[in-house]
């Protein structure tokens, strides 16, 4: 009898034949970055960075300073098998590293690419995490993040969410979204839904 696996994340998507490993794919992504004006002088961090396609875009359409990290060894890996296959690996810096525990120097990055991750946090980590980009991005600095937003907050919604995500997610309202950016020391500067 075959017993099955419980797959989680980006697994559960590359399986459906996803590329784009992002709620609202590459349609997204490139929305979100058109809301910045990016120059080889920028120094930026991306969070979660999977298999490095955005770091890969990033670095090779502008040429700045870009660094990825993910707490997913496997994902890294990935990146920088990715990274190393283009010629890229004195270029592009990638780490396993906890966006929870930082280690980088305050006033590190100009931009930090956030893309569905926090909706995988409780609460209270989400704002952890929020400080901590906070206190690493230079002043005048920009978070870009997307991630899911309910129209209302339930437990029902949260489990059925976790249950078709094959993992625990904790996704806020738009207005609950934005609270928590404010309490954190953002400032919402551009939203979509």
């Amino acid at each position: 009898m075959k017993q099955n696996k419980i797959i989680f994340g980006h697994d559960f998507l590359k399986t459906l034949g996803r590329t784009r490993l992002r709620p609202g794919g590459g349609l997204m992504t490139d929305w979100l970055l058109d809301q910045v004006q990016i120059d080889k002088d920028m120094r930026i961090l991306e969070v979660a960075c999977n298999r490095g396609d955005n770091l890969i875009r990033l670095y090779t359409k502008y040429k700045c300073k870009i660094i990825g990290i993910d707490i997913d060894q496997i994902a890294i890996d990935q990146a920088l098998e990715n990274i190393k296959l283009l010629g890229l690996d004195k270029e592009i810096e990638v780490m396993n590293m906890n966006a929870l525990n930082l280690e980088f120097e305050d006033e590190t990055f100009d931009l930090i690419i956030n893309e569905a991750m926090l909706t995988m946090l409780p609460n209270e980590e989400k704002a952890k995490v929020l400080k901590n980009y906070h206190k690493v991005l230079k002043k005048g600095g920009y978070l870009l993040t997307h991630d899911v937003a309910v129209e209302n907050q339930s437990e029902d919604i949260r489990r059925q969410l976790s249950k078709f995500a094959n993992m625990d997610v904790y996704p806020l309202t738009v207005e609950n979204w934005n609270k928590l950016f404010i309490e954190n020391s953002f400032r919402p500067f551009s939203q979509r839904t």
